[in-house]
C-alpha cells in the first residue's frame, strides 16, 4: 500500500512525500476470543477483562451452541470450561478438533478440575493449555 501526502509550504512550492505501509502494520488485527462457560459471571467477568487488553470477546453460557457460535465468530482462541451441561468441556474440546477450521486454533481449559486425570483427559482431547480456578485474572493475558 502506498500513501502520497502533500504539503504546501509558506513559499508556495509543493514537497511531497510517499509512505509504503505494510498492511499488516496499517490495520492490525484485534484477536478474537471465544469463552464457553456456563457461569454467566465468569463470562462476563472474563470478556470485560479481555475486550480492556484490547481483544474481541465473546462469552457464550450454553455449550450446545458453542460450534455454531464458533463457526460464525472465528476465534483466534477458544476458553473452555470442563465442568457445564453436555456437551462438557471435554466434549466439545474434541468436537472443536474435530471441525477442519478449528484444528488448530488454541484451545485453553479453565476449571475448578485440578486432578491429574482431568488434565490428561483435557491434553488428550486437544486442548493446548490448563488453567486451574481459582487463578488471578491477569494470568489471562499471560497466555
Amino acid at each position: 500500500m502506498k500513501i502520497r501526502v502533500e504539503l504546501v509550504l509558506d513559499y508556495g512550492k509543493l514537497v511531497c512525500i510517499s509512505l509504503r505501509i505494510n498492511k499488516t502494520n496499517f490495520r492490525k488485527k484485534t484477536k478474537k476470543i471465544l469463552i464457553v462457560d456456563d457461569d454467566e459471571q465468569i463470562t462476563n467477568l472474563f470478556e470485560k477483562f479481555l475486550v480492556e487488553e484490547g481483544y474481541e470477546a465473546a462469552g457464550l453460557n450454553d455449550s450446545s451452541k458453542a460450534i455454531e457460535v464458533a463457526n460464525s465468530f472465528v476465534p483466534d482462541l477458544f476458553l473452555l470450561d470442563l465442568m457445564m451441561p453436555q456437551p462438557d468441556g471435554f466434549k466439545l474440546c474434541r468436537m472443536l478438533r474435530a471441525t477442519q477450521k478449528f484444528l488448530h486454533t488454541p484451545i485453553i481449559i479453565i476449571t475448578a478440575l485440578g486432578d491429574t486425570d482431568s488434565k490428561v483427559v483435557a491434553f488428550g482431547a486437544g486442548a493446548n493449555d490448563y488453567l486451574q480456578k481459582p487463578f488471578h485474572i491477569t494470568e489471562l493475558s499471560k497466555e
